[in-house]
């Protein structure tokens, strides 16, 4: 049995929006000041979220992830495909990035770490899925059932 999981919407485009936004401002600024109408600057507005929604729709496909009995599969870092064998993972790292949160999953033989998001559209459902299908001692087992043991809801 296979389950696949991917990111949920509104966090993944708040975020990119939020990037796209903090990167547009100073040319912005820059262009008010020398005098550019403000129409322009709303259509160039409206481009910018049409961007964001494609951005987000196109790493919504990328950031997919697969879970089964014999292995865990997600992107590296650059978005490239990888999978992981339960048995083949070291450790498993929290961190953040553009806000969002992420495990950062590294291989026993060294090779690139997976990335997998925190931020599914069905995170219960991922949580359950590992449970069911990691080995206990896995890293990846044991640091979702650590979050829950702490009182948190039951997602990654």
């Amino acid at each position: 049995m296979t389950s696949t999981f991917k990111p949920a919407f509104i966090p993944l485009f708040l975020s990119l929006s939020l990037l796209g936004a903090a990167l547009a401002l100073p040319p912005l600024l820059v262009l008010t000041d020398l005098g550019f109408p403000m129409s322009a600057l709303a259509v160039g507005a409206l481009c910018g979220v049409v961007v964001c929604l494609l951005w987000t729709w196109l790493m919504r496909r990328t950031l997919r992830v697969r879970v089964d009995s014999q292995r865990l599969e997600s992107t590296d870092f650059w978005g490239f495909r990888r999978a992981l064998a339960w048995s083949g993972i070291e450790r498993v790292e929290r961190r953040r990035l553009l806000s969002l949160c992420w495990l950062r999953i590294l291989a026993r033989d060294g090779g690139r770490p997976l990335w997998v998001p925190l931020f599914l559209a069905d995170r219960a459902g991922f949580a359950a899925a590992v449970e069911a299908l990691a080995p206990e001692d896995n890293p990846v087992r044991v640091h979702l059932a650590a979050r829950r043991g702490r009182g948190e809801p039951a997602r990654p």
